[in-house]
């Protein structure tokens, strides 16, 4: 159940179609997500919720960690909310206008555009210029650090590595 407890993996019910986390959380669209293994990020929402998320073979797990966090908000965050927005459809459709796109559709399965928090996105915009990704993380997490509050420490046994 969504928002139980900090022990339960709750699904997305999104097969890799629709969401695959590497695709999204990883290449720079957001900067607040720590990847912790080849399938697991740790990220905070805008409420301030602290999660786990699990990509698995054929759908997307999600662990609340610290904080009230829904189902709803997630699938809200992750754009699986978004009315008409059957990924797997709208790739075939753009496919067949683009032999390009056909090709880059293969190989990048579940990518969807992050519905994030207003202040994330200007703070990520102003420290993104002339800057890489790691730079941006490393200004994010330090402004973070110096102005947030402290949500949760790493839970015993989680490393980001990257």
């Amino acid at each position: 159940a969504a928002g139980g407890q900090n022990d339960e993996w709750w699904d997305l019910r999104c097969g890799p179609a629709e969401l695959r986390p590497e695709n999204v959380l990883t290449p720079g669209q957001s900067f607040g997500w720590k990847r912790l293994s080849a399938t697991d990020w740790l990220g905070t929402l805008a409420g301030g919720g602290v999660v786990l998320v699990r990509q698995a073979d054929q759908t997307t797990l999600v662990r609340r960690i610290v904080g009230t966090v829904t189902e709803t908000e997630l699938r809200r965050y992750f754009g699986l909310e978004v009315p008409g927005a059957d990924l797997a459809k709208l790739y075939e459709t753009w496919s067949a206008g683009c032999p390009r796109l056909a090709e880059v559709a293969k190989c990048v399965a579940g990518l969807r555009g992050l519905q994030q928090d207003p202040v994330e996105i200007v703070f990520s915009f102003i420290c993104s210029q002339n800057n890489n990704v790691a730079r941006i993380s490393l200004l994010l997490d330090r402004l973070r650090a110096e102005l947030g509050p402290l949500l949760c420490l790493m839970p015993p046994g989680l490393v980001a590595i990257d």
